[in-house]
């Protein structure tokens, strides 16, 4: 960052009025095997997520959200002693902003590789992931140009399922992040949980 950024975050306002509910389309082809399952799809639409940018004409940061066409892929298979997923996807219109402040949009990839576990092939489930996110011949920009991140969570019913325990955490692999989340949760109630949770 530097202090002509901070003080835009800090002191400018927000123009959060954009839409967000424009439909699409898409298409998904997908095939259950024995042991093996795989999908492919292509869909045009808006993203989900907001993408902040600063307009210097008005002084205000907008909020986006960028129609963009995604082509992805998945399979899940039974392996390395539980569920493997794998995933991967090209988005060609992701957004940015430049190092001169302007925005802008670049193609980029997705992937992810996941592993779902039940250790001792009992109640609890531990789940890794590993995830990378690059952009695609972007100029240069303000914004990570790539991201390789683990993450995972441990899940772990005891005391006659009346007590769940868990923990998720997320960690940089190409930068320093570190997320921790321990949580303690009671489920002895009809309806309702009661829990304690710690982020980190």
């Amino acid at each position: 960052t530097s202090p002509l950024i901070e003080s835009v975050v800090r002191t400018v306002g927000i123009d959060d009025d954009e839409p967000n509910t424009e439909g699409g389309f898409g298409a998904r082809f997908s095939h259950l095997g024995d042991g093996f399952d795989y999908a492919v799809a292509v869909q045009r639409g808006v993203g989900t997520l907001p993408y902040f940018t600063y307009n210097l004409d008005r002084n205000l940061v907008e909020v986006k959200y960028l129609r963009s066409t995604t082509v992805s892929a998945d399979a899940g298979m039974e392996a390395l002693g539980g569920t493997l997923k794998l995933e991967a996807a090209w988005n060609s219109d992701t957004p940015v902003t430049r190092a001169d402040g302007t925005f802008d949009t670049t193609e980029s990839v997705a992937w992810g590789v996941a592993l779902e576990l039940f250790p001792g092939d009992g109640d609890a489930r531990l789940n890794l992931q590993v995830m990378g996110n690059y952009l695609l011949n972007a100029p240069s920009v303000l914004d990570r140009d790539q991201m390789l991140t683990l993450n995972g969570s441990l899940e772990w019913p005891f005391a006659n399922n009346d007590w769940r325990a868990r923990v998720r955490f997320n960690v940089g692999l190409d930068m320093t992040d570190l997320y921790f989340n321990p949580e303690l949760t009671y489920t002895g109630f009809n309806n309702h949980e009661i829990y304690v949770d710690l982020h980190q």
